[in-house]
């Protein structure tokens, strides 16, 4: 019982929320979309806990292609921004894992007990290993999109960080 009123408050696990953005235009060649599939999926985010989402896809009419060769569709916004690509989990959990992970030097199974004690939110060991590597992935793409900004600030910072391996001998002693 105890369970169950924790799940009420933190997770909307018995409610679907709707995710259905207005038909739109395709971007490819401004022609109609049209409804493809409506589906149900969970999601798990910090936010708002483990509910399940009605998501309606759109496709280009006309069946135009992106790059790939796929056809082009679009989804709910709501889901894009919030739901990770071909998961069921929130960038927020994303980062809450990266962080604790990498920064936190906890262990999976203290983030997963974490997440299920304070969220709701219920995750495998497996799991959290591949949030890690998402988050890093991640910050990796945010450090080559930002490397000029950080470039100027740390030239007008007086100077460049860098590690000294100094665990040998003195004559030994390298710049990294």
């Amino acid at each position: 019982m105890n369970e169950s009123c924790f799940n009420q408050v933190v997770g909307l696990t018995d409610m679907v929320v709707s995710a259905k953005d207005e038909v739109g235009i395709c971007d490819l060649c401004n022609g109609p979309m049209r409804v493809q599939k409506t589906f149900e999926h969970e999601g798990r985010t910090i936010e708002h806990g483990t509910f399940n989402v009605r998501e309606t896809v759109y496709v280009c009419s006309e069946r135009c292609r992106n790059d790939d060769g796929t056809l082009f569709t679009k989804r709910a916004e709501s889901v894009v921004r919030t739901i990770m690509p071909n998961s069921i989990v929130g960038y927020d959990v994303m980062v809450c894992v990266g962080l604790n992970r990498l920064l936190g030097h906890k262990q999976r199974e203290e983030i997963k007990a974490e997440l299920k004690e304070r969220h709701g939110i219920r995750l495998s060991s497996g799991e959290v290993s591949n949030l890690t590597r998402h988050f890093l992935e991640y910050l990796l793409r945010l450090h080559h999109a930002r490397a000029d900004q950080l470039k100027g600030v740390l030239e007008t910072d007086g100077g460049w960080p860098m590690q000294v391996d100094a665990t040998g001998d003195s004559s030994e002693a390298r710049i990294l």
